[in-house]
């Protein structure tokens, strides 16, 4: 909530999906962001996510990622229906 990166801890840290979204044709401004999972990363971390894959980048830091729930939705603007 304090969009901190969660591997360094650099703050404005970006929003970043680990449920991918994109990549399967969803709209970001149009899907229901309820239930899946994302966590808070720097702009070196995210690049580096979308570098080596989302799996891999999960296993190297030894994340899971957090659900969206509608306190985490209204806190980035994100769209709930």
């Amino acid at each position: 909530m304090d969009k901190r990166c969660v591997v360094c801890g650099k703050s404005h840290a970006d929003f970043a999906h680990v449920d991918s979204v994109g990549a399967n044709g969803g709209n970001r401004q149009k899907i229901k962001h309820l239930g899946l999972r994302s966590m808070s990363l720097c702009r070196e971390h995210h690049q580096e996510q979308h570098k080596i894959g989302i799996q891999s980048f999960m296993n190297k830091y030894h994340l899971n990622g957090i659900k969206i729930d509608e306190k985490i939705a209204l806190a980035h603007g994100l769209n709930m229906r």
